[in-house]
């Protein structure tokens, strides 16, 4: 069943979900003030679990067996990995530049689609992904230090590979299962290995005694429940209703966010980096604009 062009809803919620996830970066970069990397992956993943937990019970039931193991690499791909992946990323990296990297999810979602998912590209979306492309190199261009990139920063690039596959996992094999059964249930396979992973680490004494730990586990609740959990089933419903490259586009939102947030916070950007944004406008234009058709008699 083909998707049909992209709705003022599909819109309104691609700019939703761009602000949340572009609040994300912040939002982890306030939790590493206290916590490792580890324990605010661990507890971001964790948290979704926990709340989701009575409803995957219940949504397992519902859903073939064979679709499991879909929703298992959803789980993996689309949060746990990433979910250490950034955390660890922001160690070393601001909200903004974070945020920025993000963008690249859209060029792997294409180039998933086009290379193990038969996904058919034309010259209007390779144009869209190359300018997306080339506007989020000149967001991360720091012209004090060359083009040098750093090992964190692979580790965004990384998340972002595996993003674009988790997309088109979604689009193509679970189709036809509700969104909320998806995140729930993914939560319930990856739940397990965070909470041990957790579990392995110091959490318990950091909130014992660093007062400022419960602030920043608050972060990471706002974290995990809106950017994680809410946003996801609205993702992957998003994702069923029109395509993972559409769906994939909110990573071009997502950095405006983030640098706003950054500058807030006491960030700073070079004047060829806010150039970098023209380019992901017209990007988020001419990938998320399908050409119209005319029907043969």
């Amino acid at each position: 069943m083909e998707n049909q062009q992209p709705t003022l809803s599909n819109w309104l919620t691609l700019i939703f979900l761009g602000a949340v996830w572009g609040s994300s970066f912040i939002l982890m970069k306030k939790a590493l003030i206290s916590f490792s990397a580890s324990q605010v992956a661990g507890l971001r993943v964790a948290i979704s679990f926990l709340v989701f937990f009575p409803f995957a019970l219940r949504y397992l039931k519902k859903i073939p067996k064979e679709k499991w193991k879909y929703i298992a690499a959803v789980g993996a791909l689309g949060s746990l990995f990433p979910a250490y992946l950034f955390a660890k990323a922001q160690t070393q990296l601001d909200s903004a530049p974070a945020g920025i990297l993000n963008s690249l999810t859209p060029l792997f979602t294409f180039l998933w689609g086009i290379s193990l998912f038969g996904q058919k590209g034309n010259l209007q979306r390779f144009l869209g992904i190359l300018l997306g492309f080339v506007g989020a190199c000149l967001l991360i261009i720091d012209p004090n230090q060359g083009f040098s990139l750093n090992e964190y920063a692979l580790l965004i690039v990384l998340a972002t590979i595996l993003y674009g596959l988790s997309g088109n996992v979604t689009k193509h094999y679970l189709q036809e299962v509700n969104p909320i059964h998806i995140t729930a249930v993914s939560f319930f396979f990856v739940g397990l290995p965070a909470l041990i992973l957790l579990g392995s680490t110091d959490v318990v004494s950091v909130l014992q005694n660093d007062p400022e730990s419960w602030k920043a586990l608050g972060y990471v609740s706002i974290l995990s429940l809106g950017g994680t959990a809410l946003a996801l089933m609205l993702f992957w419903k998003l994702v069923q209703d029109t395509d993972a490259l559409f769906g994939a586009i909110v990573t071009y939102l997502i950095p405006i966010v983030a640098i706003i947030w950054g500058i807030v916070d006491g960030e700073s950007l070079q004047l060829i980096q806010y150039f970098g944004f023209g380019l992901i406008l017209i990007s988020v234009f001419l990938m998320g604009k399908k050409k119209a058709t005319t029907k043969k008699p």
